[in-house]
């Protein structure tokens, strides 16, 4: 239920849109109520039509059906075509995409996010490293392994080459994930620098 601090038990725009933003969480522009007042068809209800710089006047038992028969239910800030928008709809839909493509253009220089193309050519770098280590391992090891000849002490020499070439796969991964980033790495193949 939306307060109201007027006596005839009306509500203003202002108000409106704010109860709006709380009912559904749509942020809505007051141009978009004066649109939905003047539609031709099926019009939203208003009980006070304001004139030469007045607000709007609504009944909130009268506008809560309507807006979520029209608006929420229907999904039409979200769901419908673009060609079946009205301009207001699809100035918020679009600006909604405008912001959420901003915060991940801020995430990214922030280094929260990086583009998965773009780490492609890392992650194939250290997966190499790593696969060379471990074919290497045989022939490094093989010496120590052929002068012992008990099999706790075999385990054990595996077992430790092994943690050490954990420990250097790791630290080769983090050296290159502190590193700054190399600009022209870190655009996706096919793109332009």
């Amino acid at each position: 239920m939306v307060s109201n601090a007027e006596s005839d038990g009306y509500i203003k725009t202002r108000e409106l849109l704010e109860a709006i933003e709380k009912e559904w969480g749509l942020k809505l522009d007051s141009r978009t109520i004066s649109y939905w007042i003047a539609r031709p068809n099926n019009p939203m209800p208003c009980a006070y039509r304001g004139k030469n710089g007045q607000a709007h006047k609504f009944d909130w038992q009268d506008c809560r059906p309507w807006i979520e028969q029209n608006i929420v239910d229907s999904g039409a800030l979200e769901e419908t075509a673009i060609d079946d928008m009205d301009w207001h709809q699809a100035r918020t839909v679009s600006a909604r995409e405008r912001a959420k493509r901003d915060r991940i253009e801020t995430a990214a220089l922030e280094r929260r996010y990086v583009e998965a193309a773009a780490l492609s050519g890392v992650v194939e770098d250290l997966a190499r490293q790593a696969v060379l280590a471990l074919r290497a391992l045989p022939a490094r090891i093989a010496p120590r392994l052929a002068a012992l000849d008990d099999e706790l002490a075999i385990g054990q020499a595996l077992d430790e080459e092994i943690r050490t070439l954990c420990t250097e796969i790791e630290r080769g991964a983090l050296r290159i994930l502190e590193e700054e980033p190399d600009l022209d790495m870190l655009q996706p193949s096919g793109d332009p620098a």
